[in-house]
């Protein structure tokens, strides 16, 4: 691949990813927190039964059967209760966003200091999140701004305002650091996607507290 095409799959690698998050980073991430748990349940049920029978892993249909058991029950415990797996989620991207803002801010950061400003923005955001119900809107305002940051960072790359290198550099926070147009393009952006992430978050929330009440009255009556 040269350099041209290497460019273009990058930009639009980026912005596509970034728009998924900025638009449907909630659902998004829930769903693969979900598939996380059903892959680590396959993995352990199969690993469990092939230890039991002695029969090694996969090799017989009591192993499968076992395994896809596991998945099911991991995979919906994981969806069910995404709170604590939405935590560590915000922990990894607060990381990530502190490590980022210091490298764009201090490109020659020594790396006590990223470590040190990643672990506090992590510990921060994890702190936010255990106060009150917030795992859900954290992560969604999280994913806005980590997707709005992306794609600009990708249309940077496509319009030629940085390079593989500088993105490389600064990651997806590159905006940040190429004057207040681009800041300000990327902080609509993220507000855009917060907005219809929440709009979609209590539009589902509403749906199923009336399918809670309907349900609660017709037993009611029913008793």
């Amino acid at each position: 691949m040269d350099l041209a095409a290497d460019v273009l799959a990058t930009s639009v690698v980026a912005i596509v990813v970034g728009l998924v998050l900025t638009f449907f980073g909630y659902a998004v991430l829930r769903f693969a927190i979900a598939l996380y748990g059903a892959l680590l349940g396959f993995v352990l049920g199969a690993a469990l039964m092939g230890s039991i029978t002695g029969t090694g892993f996969l090799a017989t249909t009591a192993v499968w059967i076992t395994a896809i058991v596991g998945a099911l029950i991991l995979g919906t415990l994981a969806f069910a209760f995404y709170q604590v797996a939405v935590l560590v989620v915000l922990a990894v991207m607060g990381f990530a966003l502190g490590v980022g803002l210091v490298q764009v801010f201090w490109g020659g950061a020594p790396d006590w200091l990223l470590w040190v400003v990643g672990i506090g923005l992590a510990l921060v955001l994890v702190v936010i999140g255990m106060i009150g119900d917030l795992p859900a809107v954290l992560l969604i305002v999280v994913t806005s701004f980590a997707g709005a940051e992306a794609a600009v960072a990708g249309v940077m790359v496509l319009a030629g305002v940085i390079d593989l290198a500088q993105l490389e550099e600064a990651g997806s926070a590159a905006a940040l650091d190429h004057g207040v147009l681009w800041s300000l393009v990327t902080l609509a952006l993220a507000v855009v996607g917060i907005v219809v992430q929440l709009g979609a978050w209590s539009a589902r929330r509403a749906r199923l507290a009336r399918e809670t009440a309907v349900g609660g009255a017709a037993a009611d009556r029913a008793s």
